[in-house]
């Protein structure tokens, strides 16, 4: 997704950064799959597939969908990293919390006065 993000909106990357961010989307929709219907309609509220460029466009026209195109790409790697983040502080928190019960439950030790 980074090497996808970083090409030039040229032009001539015009169709391929769309079918870029299209396969994407469709790979992202696929995982969601088994997530919540929540999250899925979320996230293909944000990130409908882009209409690839016809062959007879302009170049200004051609290079304005592959600006659009890097965009998205931008975003939907943002959209992904904030989820993994999500997801890691979720169970991180849980994991501590486990191991603060542990430590709760386990007797004093040392002398008592």
């Amino acid at each position: 997704m980074l090497s996808a993000a970083q090409i030039e909106p040229t032009a001539d990357a015009g169709r391929a950064l769309v079918r870029a961010y299209n396969n994407l989307v469709i790979e992202g929709s696929g995982v969601l799959t088994r997530a919540s219907a929540e999250l899925k309609q979320d996230y293909e509220r944000l990130f409908p597939p882009l209409e690839e460029p016809d062959d007879h466009l302009n170049a200004t026209r051609m290079a304005q969908g592959a600006a659009e195109a890097s965009l998205k790409i931008r975003l939907l790697g943002g959209w992904v990293q904030g989820l993994i983040d999500e997801l890691t502080m979720d169970q991180r928190m849980r994991m501590e919390a486990v191991e603060m019960a542990k430590v709760g439950t386990k007797p004093p030790t040392g002398f008592r006065v």
